[in-house]
Parts: C-alpha cells; structure tokens; sequence
C-alpha cells in the first residue's frame, strides 16, 4: 500500500468519528482521492468493499486496488451474466449505469458486510434520477464514503441526495421538497426557479461533521497556472452562415426542432470553424519540443484532429475500454507520444496527464464539472512547470459575442448551459 501523504491521513483522521456510518471526502483532483478512499475501507473493518464510479474511473480503481494487493472483480452496465457470482466478490467495481441493472442491484445488497464508496459522488445529485435511487438503496446502512472535487454543480441542492447516502438522519428524514423549502427561496417563472437561500448556517452545522474539503492551495506547492485566450475571427461569409442559423436557419438542410439542438449546432458549426487554428497552435508548441493536451467535444473535430496528428496522438473517447485508456495515459506520460486528444465529456475524470503544462480547449464542454476538472488532468501531484491553459474562443468579425461566450459565461456563473439556454432561447439569436 502507497503512504498516504500528511494531509491525506489527516483527512481520514478527521472522519474518523463517524467511520460506521461514513463520510465526504470534497478532494480537488489531483490529490489522490483513491488512494485515500481505499484506506478509509480498510479503516471500517467491513469484509467486502463496493465502488461506485463513473465508467472513466474503473481503470484507475482497479489498478490502484491491484497495487494495494487486492484482487478486484470489475463490473459494468452489461454485468446480468453474472449476478449469481457477485454473492461471492470481497470487492466489486461497478459504474454507475450497472446499479439500473435491478437483479445486479439486488445481488450487490445480499453481498452482506460492506462498505460503499460513491466515487465522483455529484452523480447522484438528482433525487428523482433511476442511479440516484440506486444509490441510495445500496447506501443504506452501510458505511458510505462520498469522493467528489466539485460536488455542488449547480447549487447547494446538489447536496441533499449526496449526504442522504451517508445517512438520511443528517437532513432529518425529510424529503427533497421539505428541503427545498427549509434552505431555498422560490421565485422566477411560476416560483420554481431558485432566487436565494436562507438557513444556510444549519446545512453547513449538519454536514459540516461528515465533510472534509481539501483544495490544493492549501495542501500542495504547485507551480502556477495561466489562462490565454486565442480568439478566432469568422469570415464575412461564416459570420453569415452562423447568423442564418442561430436565426433559425436550417442545419445542413434539415429544420432545427428546438433551442437546444440549435445550440448544439452552433456550437459545432464553431467547432469545424476555428479547428485550423487549433491544429495551429499544437503545432506551434510540438515545435518548441512540449507535449500538448487537446480538449475537444464533437466527432468532426476529432477526425480532423486525429488527422493533423496521426503519427504521435493518443485519442481518447467514450468508446476506449478502460484498459486501453490507461495504456494511452501510461503512454503519454513516458513521453512516447506527443499529442493527448481527449474528448473533454470522457477524459474530465480519473486520468494523469502531467507529462505535459499545456492544454488547449478546442471547444468546451456544457458541463460546469467537466470543464473545471478537465484543468486538473494536468495540475495535479506530480506537476513541476506552471501550466498553461488556451482557449480557442470564436467571435464575430466585429468581435461580435457566439455561443463560446454564452458557454463561458453560464460555466463563469456555475450555471447548466443547456437550462440557460432553455429559460432564454431567444439568447442565441444575433443581430
């Protein structure tokens, strides 16, 4: 087993109280949640041990796991085949999607004396969500750690499914209307949208025994980072093309249902735009002898990317086994290939990438989580050289707002885009 470091052992120290019932580990990336949240099981006393975590993170679960000397037994959404084989499992790695399996489920809560850890634990943070449920019915009564770097995504509603897990009694049973009543204040269109809160110092006293919060300023002496952005200046022509569309124009022929699938569109007519100047500025740093991460979101994008750089890019996306995926990071980071393309939904989470202090957002993602812990696949332990984000932003030939704005805008404020965009779709229209 690796020695945790000072803070990391603090950590568990601290929640060490409550080890029966279980605890939030709040770790910016980077800090080595996993490592820590094995010891935290080995602190319960508990046979078996059940992880929870997105599809991104088996691999790395699983190899840490291995390291610590344990044999693991890896789950996924397709795992009915074995359901009769999981009574027998001292350690079960599942994703999320695996827990909608109903028999899996079941077998999962007959393994009998278990810990749970909820790794990436903000995926559980919609009540009426099928995993959130999940979740929960496999949490109760059982020692339950939560493991997030941004566990509040959207609001301090977040927090409610997440802390239920660890024990309902901490939000005194009530349900998610009651507590939405208890610390948000209603208002907006038709009173359903959340306007302010109150009774915050009483949620922050009932989690406050239950939560650790660790960023690495305070933990870690890392070099600095800087943010640059490479603005992009359409054609007469492409600012005509994406005025057309965001104003309701066809996309390649075919009518736009709705605001969101025009937001989509838009933000991948951008995407083919400004992807020469992407190639460009990778190249420029591959001149100069550095590794580069890339950052992109749509398919159009990563073939031209994987084109421009066949010959010393690894290229992850949703479809890479977990295997795979840890060969292509074990790959980068012995300085074997130059290039990681990575499409920013699948590699936000659960991979190092500190081989390199260069990251270049092609476009970005909608989600709050995933663009703030896609920085930290670079600035993590293990990072010597001050980090260096760009951002390919688009703008109109008059400097003229597009949706990279609106995008930067809503994950500035923390704010879902796609609910943005639906309160007000007449956002993307342009003048």
């Amino acid at each position: 087993m690796k020695k945790l470091y000072p803070y990391q052992s603090e950590a568990l120290d601290r929640l060490y109280p409550h080890r029966y019932v279980g605890g939030a580990l709040f770790m910016e990336p980077g800090l080595g949640k996993t490592i820590t949240g094995i010891q935290w099981w080995e602190q319960q006393g508990t046979e078996k041990l059940i992880v929870v975590c997105p599809v991104s993170a088996l691999g790395v679960w699983q190899n840490e796991l291995t390291e610590a000397g344990y044999y693991v037994n890896l789950l996924s959404s397709t795992a009915a085949k074995k359901v009769k084989e999981i009574g027998h499992y001292s350690i079960v790695l599942i994703n999320y999607e695996g827990l909608l399996n109903r028999d899996v489920l079941t077998a999962l809560r007959k393994m009998g004396d278990y810990s749970l850890i909820l790794d990436e634990s903000q995926r559980i943070k919609t009540p009426t969500a099928k995993r959130t449920k999940a979740a929960l019915a496999l949490s109760a009564d059982r020692p339950t750690l939560l493991l997030s770097g941004t566990p509040i995504t959207r609001n301090y509603l977040d927090l409610y499914s997440q802390f239920r897990a660890i024990a309902p009694t901490i939000w005194d049973n009530i349900s998610f209307t009651r507590f939405k009543q208890k610390y948000a204040v209603m208002g907006g269109y038709g009173g359903y949208e959340v306007v302010g809160w109150k009774n915050l110092a009483d949620m922050e006293k009932r989690i406050a025994p239950y939560t650790v919060s660790l960023h690495k300023a305070d933990v870690l002496s890392l070099p600095p980072q800087t943010d640059q952005l490479v603005p992009v200046r359409m054609t007469p022509g492409q600012w005509k093309q994406y005025k057309d569309l965001a104003n309701g124009g066809l996309w390649r022929d075919e009518p736009v249902p709705n605001a969101l699938v025009r937001a989509l569109r838009l933000h991948q007519l951008i995407g083919v735009f400004k992807i020469d100047t992407t190639i460009e500025q990778v190249e420029l740093l591959l001149d100069a002898g550095q590794q580069v991460v890339v950052f992109y979101k749509y398919r159009e994008e990563s073939d031209k990317l994987r084109w421009a750089f066949a010959h010393t890019a690894e290229h992850l996306h949703g479809g890479v086994p977990a295997l795979e995926r840890a060969a292509q990071v074990s790959r980068f980071q012995r300085g074997e290939s130059q290039v990681f393309l990575a499409q920013i939904d699948a590699g936000a989470v659960a991979i190092t990438l500190t081989a390199s202090s260069n990251v270049v957002y092609h476009n970005m993602s909608w989600s709050y989580e995933a663009a703030a812990q896609s920085r930290d696949r670079v600035y993590r332990i293990g990072q010597r050289f001050p980090v260096t984000y760009r951002y390919v932003r688009m703008v109109g030939p008059e400097i003229q707002n597009t949706i990279d704005d609106l995008i930067a805008l809503a994950l500035k404020q923390k704010e879902d885009f796609a609910a943005m965009i639906t309160k007000n779709p007449t956002a993307l229209e342009v003048t």
